[in-house]
């Protein structure tokens, strides 16, 4: 008889998949590092640049500040000529003065004073124009005040003369004033005994060639002895609108 002869079957497990061991650190991949790069990069553009570093900021502060001294310099030259302007007209602007004579009594006239005025200045005054104011008799002093030529011819006792006359520098003019009572002797004589009893203010108003305008105002009284004294105050020359 035959035998059957019987083989064993091994019946083993299949291998498992079993990650291979890692030794050492994995490769480096190049293009990752482009990426990377690339990536850093483009953050780079991305973030706002500073403006003290961009160069066009700085282009316009400098154009700024030329602008601003530019501007700076032509005020300041300005500012000379004008300066400069104002300097000429008052040393070439004219100053017109009241010298004044010793006052006339006779008996039953009118009291007359004379006063001369002259140009001082460098330049010719135009469009001259005066008027005197008097007063007299005892506390004729109470009626003296800062006066301009309107109201010189508001208190009626003076005129204006020399409307529109010029004066040029040096040349001698002469104003009389009257006054509107005539002097008695027998009576007012006796009032001359003593100071301030007449008085005279005397307004000239004028313009230079530039047509700024100008006041003198000048006040005088009579002394008991004769002689003439200027007011404490209402005495000046000074520009007038």
């Amino acid at each position: 008889m035959g035998r059957k002869h019987h083989r064993k079957h091994d019946h083993k497990k299949p291998p498992e998949d079993k990650p291979a061991p890692v030794v050492g650190a994995p490769p480096e991949n190049p293009n990752a590092r482009h990426c990377e790069a690339v990536h850093q990069e483009c953050q780079k553009k991305e973030e706002p640049t500073k403006w003290w570093r961009n160069p066009e900021w700085g282009k316009v502060i400098a154009e700024s500040a030329i602008a601003f001294f530019t501007f700076a310099s032509f005020i300041a030259l300005w500012i000379q000529l004008k300066d400069a302007r104002d300097n000429f007209i008052k040393d070439q602007r004219p100053y017109v003065w009241v010298t004044p004579d010793s006052p006339v009594f006779k008996d039953q006239e009118t009291i007359k004073w004379n006063f001369n005025y002259s140009n001082y200045g460098r330049s010719p005054a135009f469009n001259v124009r005066s008027c005197g104011f008097y007063a007299w008799g005892v506390g004729a002093w109470k009626e003296i005040r800062d006066l301009s030529l309107a109201d010189c011819v508001k208190a009626g006792k003076g005129n204006i003369e020399g409307t529109g006359s010029v004066v040029p520098p040096g040349y001698p003019e002469v104003t009389t004033m009257q006054t509107n009572t005539k002097f008695r002797e027998d009576i007012d004589r006796k009032i001359l005994g003593s100071d301030g009893v007449l008085m005279n203010e005397n307004v000239l108003e004028y313009e230079d060639s530039s047509g700024n305008r100008y006041r003198s105002l000048s006040c005088v009284y009579r002394l008991a002895t004769g002689a003439i004294a200027h007011c404490d105050k209402y005495n000046y020359i000074k520009p007038i609108k």
